[in-house]
């Protein structure tokens, strides 16, 4: 998924359905490059750990755990959010190659 975005408070949400009730780790693959911004990731409107630098020269994939918590099963809202950029970043996308949330209990 890549989010082309242009400034502070662009986003993408997405509905993810937890399958059970239970603890899970929360952990995104982003695609870090020159033209990435920072961003925030909100379960059900609520931030989850420190907002995520999304800026490399070059290119790298970096998987993140970012956060444990508890999730009821069924249906949640995950948002990615531009929170900035780093100097050096020619622009504010949002690069992730996947997301899984990892069973802790």
């Amino acid at each position: 998924m890549i989010l082309e975005g242009h400034a502070v408070g662009d986003f993408v949400s997405f509905t993810f359905n937890v399958p059970a009730t239970g603890i899970w780790g929360v952990r995104p693959r982003q695609k870090q490059s020159n033209n990435r911004g920072i961003w925030q990731l909100s379960i059900d409107g609520v931030n989850q750990a420190t907002a995520q630098d999304g800026f490399n020269a070059g290119v790298v994939y970096l998987e993140t755990d970012l956060s444990t918590l508890t999730l009821s099963a069924g249906n949640h809202t995950f948002k990615f959010t531009v929170t900035g950029k780093s100097g050096g970043s020619s622009d504010f996308w949002i690069a992730l190659d996947y997301f899984k949330l990892v069973r802790r209990g």
